[in-house]
């Protein structure tokens, strides 16, 4: 399957998402976690485009559930029209060994290598989005060399604690020099 996770908001893209799902080759299921206020609106252009049974909606997870839905999807995807400040689901995605999809918006440049540990498309771009889908799908040459890229990145070093102890050290200097 398939997966997103995030707000069910008109930001996050699940309508360009379910379109493209719509445009696939692959009859893949879309998982999607969340919860927000377009749920219904999702729904209802699922069941329209006639994917009820391949589009399913899980709600809000746990994080123990989440590690075990990204674990085991193929792709996560990440189909942002606004920016992303810095998108922590591909983060955590990543870390479970899942290569992702993510539109060309926000701040995942810091983590976000295309064609290395995942595969890029142009916010809004319905056709795109289902290409590149496919593309991930039925290349499996492609799709062996992001998953071992992944499975070689060190994504432990996005981990909070990580983050904290930079900052502790870069604080802990200023203070000694003042």
């Amino acid at each position: 399957y398939l997966l997103f996770v995030g707000q069910l908001i008109r930001g996050k893209g699940i309508d360009t998402l379910i379109e493209a799902m719509a445009q696939v080759d692959s009859d893949i299921d879309l998982m999607i976690c969340g919860s927000g206020r377009m749920e219904a609106e999702y729904r209802s252009q699922a069941t329209r485009l006639g994917l009820a049974e391949r589009v399913q909606f899980l709600g809000r997870r746990n994080a123990a559930e989440l590690e075990l839905l990204y674990r085991h999807a193929r792709l996560v995807l990440i189909p942002a029209r606004a920016p992303e400040t810095f998108c922590l689901v591909g983060l955590e995605a990543l870390r479970q060994g899942t290569p992702v999809i993510a539109s060309n918006v926000g701040g995942m440049r810091d983590w976000f290598k295309p064609k290395q540990n995942g595969w890029p498309f142009a916010a809004n771009d319905v056709g795109g989005l289902a290409k590149v889908i496919d593309e991930a799908l039925f290349d499996e040459v492609a799709m062996r060399r992001v998953r071992d890229f992944v499975a070689s990145d060190n994504y432990d070093r996005f981990k909070p604690e990580n983050h904290l102890d930079s900052l502790q050290q870069t604080f802990g200097a200023m203070v000694e020099v003042s």
